[in-house]
């Protein structure tokens, strides 16, 4: 990226002339141990707020952030570690889950995401209409029989595998997104595309596949019996609508535009300094302490907010002093690009070993408010980004008694 050398001091009113605060509260308490650990995602689609917890599910709000519903109540177990307060997940645990798994979707206010009952071996793709006074939102069409059945209504079935051996904290699924109302899209991680060939699939509501993407530069030569994750399932998001996605260690963005069709949207270039195949970004024989890692890529109507590593971000790396993070901007119709961070020191949550990127670099001069970065984009084009309460109230003061759990920022 040659704008490290264009450096500014910017101020969030020098990019948007609004912040508008929308405070959240859940019906029932969520501060479960894996809160700590794990915040909520949400998703701000025409009219509502939606947000769900690997532990939790997923509740709907209003514009406002008032309460509408429960669409899923997760089942969630988890074992603690005797004679520590560290708790671990057992095959036990994960075989007793029932809810979802994180990823939420939407098009428009018809809500997407995935739901499990491990224990019945039942597993489905789900929609629910969230459109205001729609009665269809409040239909339930699964058996009666599935405890904590989720609002709305079946789409298609899902395979669920329950658990044979070990432990682990993962409780992700898979990455299924739509492409419209009729068809999907699910990317595979890097080892998986190396193996099928295909790193993205289509499929319509039948199940039936459409297109099957191929995968040009698969994982080859490699020997080692560890290996590094920290980009192997790319990412993906939505901008007005549209799907986009890139492929774990590539620099490519393309837009989903229908179920046979990609189209390159941006190249994110690092030039010499990029990871220059998938076995460098996997293999741990290659040093990366050098090497620029994505970190987030956020595409909102005016900009693009980039995120960036020095070397790959883990616990190790961090511990070893050779982890860093950047921070760039993009004006969309100025077509400049720059950075208003350089090579920070990463940031470790207390009670976790995991870095994260110091969000001290964009400070609202508005109102006096706390930093602002973006976190996801809302439905038509507008970053926002969430902060705890407990955050919130060691950056600013309080100064009415309102009773939140978090509190959204949205910018105009």
């Amino acid at each position: 990226i040659a704008a490290r050398t264009d450096v500014r001091e910017i101020k969030i009113s020098d990019l948007f002339s609004e912040i508008s605060y929308i405070p959240i509260k859940f019906e029932d308490p969520f501060d479960t141990i894996w809160n700590r650990y794990d915040e909520f995602d949400f998703l701000i689609s025409p009219n509502n707020i939606i947000a769900s917890h690997f532990s939790y599910g997923i509740s709907q709000f209003d514009l406002h952030g008032k309460f509408l519903n429960q669409i899923v109540k997760n089942e969630f177990y988890y074992t603690t570690i005797p004679g520590s307060k560290s708790v671990m997940i057992t095959k036990e645990d994960r075989n007793q889950f029932v809810g979802t798994k994180r990823f939420v979707n939407a098009i428009g206010d018809m809500i997407y995401f995935q739901y499990y009952n491990v224990p019945e071996d039942y597993g489905a793709m789900m929609s629910f209409n969230a459109t205001p006074g729609e009665l269809a939102s409040m239909m339930v069409n699964l058996d009666d029989n599935l405890p904590n059945r989720p609002k709305g209504s079946e789409i298609y079935k899902l395979g669920v595998e329950k658990q044979q051996y070990g432990a682990g904290t993962s409780l992700e699924g898979s990455n299924i997104f739509p492409v419209n109302e009729y068809e999907w899209a699910s990317t595979n991680s890097k080892f998986g595309s190396s193996q099928t060939g295909s790193f993205l699939v289509t499929t319509n509501i039948n199940g039936d596949t459409i297109t099957k993407f191929k995968d040009f530069a698969p994982v080859r030569d490699f020997t080692g019996s560890t290996y590094r994750a920290f980009d192997g399932t790319g990412s993906q998001y939505q901008f007005q609508g549209v799907s986009h996605v890139r492929q774990g260690y590539n620099d490519t963005i393309y837009m989903v535009i229908n179920s046979n069709r990609l189209v390159p949207k941006y190249i994110l270039n690092f030039g010499g300094k990029g990871i220059q195949s998938p076995l460098e970004g996997i293999d741990p024989e290659f040093d990366l302490k050098e090497k620029f890692v994505i970190d987030r890529f956020i595409e909102t109507n005016k900009y693009l907010f980039i995120t960036y590593t020095k070397d790959y971000p883990s616990p190790n790396t961090a511990k070893k002093g050779t982890l860093s993070y950047n921070a760039c901007i993009y004006d969309k119709s100025k077509k400049e690009l720059y950075h208003v961070y350089l090579d920070a020191t990463p940031h470790i949550p207390e009670g976790t070993r995991w870095p994260e990127h110091p969000i001290t670099f964009i400070f609202n001069n508005i109102d006096r408010g706390p930093a602002f970065w973006p976190k996801k984009t809302t439905y038509d084009g507008q970053p926002f980004t969430w902060y705890k309460k407990n955050e919130i109230s060691k950056i600013m003061p309080l100064e009415d008694n309102r009773d939140f759990d978090y509190l959204l920022m949205i910018a105009y």
